[in-house]
């Protein structure tokens, strides 16, 4: 009998194993995932395909991906907004904090200012979630790519409409008008 991973290795649990023959390798030759007919994904190599499950793993930003950061609201704004595109141009996000990570190309930041509520690294380090972390880890996957499991968020399109989101910006204090209520 085979051997399994996990607190039990009861035959019933054998027999609920998602099967291998209803899953399909989904990529872009930079990451993969394996991903059920029903749209489950069951395992996602990010950003190399040897990185084991277990806790978050930090990988260098910059030659393999950029990233782009904003609120969680503005996030599901901009799925919103792009959702008449197919396939949609958003991929891959993980969710810390109330704000959305987005993966993108390499280069996608050349040439370009991101505006609020964006903010674009093209250096430093993210921490990438297991597969397997829930919406109430602090790190998580907020959404494994698109219905073509592409990983990379389209920077152009993400771009377009981000003007769209300036709504959402929240106010910003008035200045003081009296020049006596300043103190040094």
């Amino acid at each position: 009998m085979p051997r399994f991973c996990g607190p039990s290795h009861h035959r019933s649990d054998i027999m609920d194993l998602p099967r291998i023959e209803d899953h399909a390798l989904v990529g872009d030759m930079q990451a993969a995932a394996l991903v059920g007919r029903d749209g489950s994904t069951l395992w996602l190599g990010l950003p190399r395909f040897d990185i084991p499950p277990g806790p978050p793993v930090a990988v260098r930003v910059g030659a393999d991906f950029e990233t782009a950061a904003l609120p969680e609201q503005s996030a599901r704004q901009a799925l919103d907004l792009l959702g008449h595109i197919r396939p949609h141009p958003v991929g891959a996000a993980i969710g810390t904090g109330g704000r959305w990570v987005l993966i993108l190309p390499p280069g996608s930041g050349q040439g370009l200012h991101w505006p609020w509520p964006v903010e674009h690294r093209d250096t430093g380090v993210l921490s990438v979630p297991p597969l397997s972390a829930g919406p109430a880890e602090e790190r998580h996957w907020a959404r494994l790519g698109n219905s073509e499991g592409r990983l990379f968020t389209s920077p152009l399109l993400l771009h377009a409409v981000l003007p769209l989101l300036a709504p959402l910006r929240p106010p910003t204090p008035a200045a003081p008008t009296d020049p006596m209520s300043v103190r040094n």
